[in-house]
């Protein structure tokens, strides 16, 4: 959601109020209005971060392209099933939310996929930002990092920004996402113009298990010393993670920005503070404790909470250093 009203007010391409009001009358005069109207609840309740909504959505476009893809929670899509589990999608829902699939690819098809027919798109790493950062301090060349997704689509925005609002302090990931992939441009074309929750600009699209490794972006906090000796939080710092963490292995860390080293920091207290066990390789750990033999000997005052961080990280490993 978007409390502040920070994206209700940006330009972006969208279906304007009259074509979306078209394109929506149409649909209730060959589908009719309730069928219309459940598919738009769908998308208040998500909108609204429901969690029925986004239940309901996919299952929608299941049905819609005769797949069967795993549902986020199918109990909780509560229009769809009524008493007894008696199924409760019409055929005049599915055909619809067809048309609006439809509409959703050719619309950003022509104002922002690329030559390739891909759209760039952003997401908040999550619940999974600790595990992605270690993945990458594992692999920092890796094409792309497990997310497994029991869901058959997640949510995306076509903004960075909102992507960083709605992931305040963790890291996200940008990806481009094949137009076919998508499910419903809903902030574009699903007759939710008048929403002020419009300016997220949100996407679904169909997930993979993978994401993209070089659109990972580290991002967070690390602890530091305050005047009075104790201890308060950074201010949020970001970086490309693959990016910044090869340059340990490249023998550049004197060479390294201060921003690379905070991203390098944040990465570690992101670990530290979020993720159970440690690194599941030797050259990850021995990254982390090629990094923190530099800080400590370069910056101790500085950094000395966040090589703290890093001991933890490394005990917490399945290997010890080898340097």
């Amino acid at each position: 959601m978007d409390p502040t009203g920070e994206f209700s007010s940006k330009e972006f391409s969208i279906l304007s109020d009259a074509e979306q009001e078209k394109f929506m009358n149409q649909l209730e005069e060959k589908y009719g209005a309730e069928a219309v109207e459940s598919i738009q609840r769908s998308v208040e309740l998500r909108k609204d971060e429901v969690s029925g909504g986004l239940s309901e959505l996919q299952e929608y476009a299941n049905r819609a392209n005769n797949e069967e893809l795993p549902v986020r929670d199918k109990q909780s899509a509560v229009s769809l099933t009524g008493p007894m589990g008696e199924d409760m999608v019409t055929e005049e829902e599915v055909a619809a939310f067809k048309e609006m699939q439809e509409l959703s690819q050719e619309f950003l098809r022509e104002n922002y996929a690329n030559a390739d027919g891909k759209v760039e798109m952003y997401r908040g790493l999550g619940s999974r930002d600790a595990d992605i950062v270690r993945q990458t301090f594992d692999d920092p060349t890796a094409d792309g990092y497990e997310w497994p997704d029991e869901h058959r689509s997640k949510g995306y925005t076509l903004d960075r920004e909102v992507a960083e609002f709605h992931n305040s302090g963790g890291g996200i990931v940008t990806e481009q996402v094949p137009v076919e992939d998508v499910d419903l441009a809903m902030d574009h074309v699903s007759g939710n113009s008048d929403s002020a929750l419009t300016g997220e600009q949100e996407v679904l699209a169909k997930t993979d298990s993978q994401i993209n490794g070089e659109g990972v972006e580290m991002r967070g906090i690390y602890p530091v010393k305050d005047g009075s000796g104790g201890v308060t939080a950074s201010d949020e710092v970001s970086g490309p993670a693959q990016e910044t963490v090869q340059k340990i292995d490249s023998g550049e860390l004197s060479a390294m920005s201060d921003e690379e080293h905070e991203t390098i920091m944040a990465g570690i207290s992101t670990m530290r503070q979020n993720m159970e066990g440690g690194l599941s390789t030797q050259e990850g750990v021995n990254r982390v404790e090629k990094w923190k033999r530099h800080a400590k000997e370069n910056f101790p005052e500085d950094y000395d909470y966040v090589v703290e961080d890093a001991n933890q990280v490394i005990d917490n490993s399945e290997f010890d250093p080898t340097l």
